[in-house]
């Protein structure tokens, strides 16, 4: 298996473009996986330069202040209502909410308030919509942030590409 070697996505074989980050480089051979060290979050941050200025926080919902949040906003601007929303969002975690679901209309930039949310946090996004997660990787402004993770179905065998890797179990490696 490849990686890239400035964000560690999955490359495919005989792929010379990095399909996240666009970078022309040598790929991390990982044959078996033994020795794969890939960068961490922080290190391809350095290294490919990030798009926010906010600090490197990580605090449990009911701590976090709204500044907290809006200086992690992956935008330098903001869209009507959404530092409203945060704040409320923000407040509700203080009063002890532990879940909180945002329904707001197409557009209203719910992925952007979610991303501030989990760059001060720990925690993670998902989403059942694999629109939503090529939306997400394809955003400049997103997709240094996250880790695309979809089901087995959406990726192809290293060594039968015409396959997907849920057909079965991997004959060439004895996990």
């Amino acid at each position: 298996m490849k990686f890239c070697s400035v964000c560690g996505s999955y490359a495919l074989p005989g792929q010379t473009k990095c399909r996240r980050c666009g970078a022309r480089s040598s790929a991390i051979e990982a044959d078996g996986f033994p020795g794969l060290n890939l960068h961490t979050s922080h290190e391809r941050k350095e290294s490919i330069g990030s798009d926010h200025s906010g600090s490197e926080i990580r605090k449990p919902p009911s701590e976090l202040t709204a500044s907290d949040v809006l200086s992690n906003f992956p935008s330098s601007s903001f869209r009507s209502y959404q530092k409203e929303i945060v704040t409320g969002i923000v407040e509700a975690f203080r009063t002890g909410k532990k879940c909180i679901i945002l329904a707001a209309p197409t557009g209203f930039g719910k992925s952007y308030v979610n991303t501030a949310f989990c760059s001060v946090t720990r925690s993670f996004y998902a989403t059942p919509q694999l629109v939503l997660i090529d939306q997400i990787m394809n955003d400049r402004l997103l997709n240094l942030r996250f880790v695309e993770i979809k089901g087995r179905q959406n990726y192809r065998c290293h060594y039968h590409p015409d396959r997907t890797v849920n057909i079965g179990k991997c004959v060439h490696h004895s996990w």
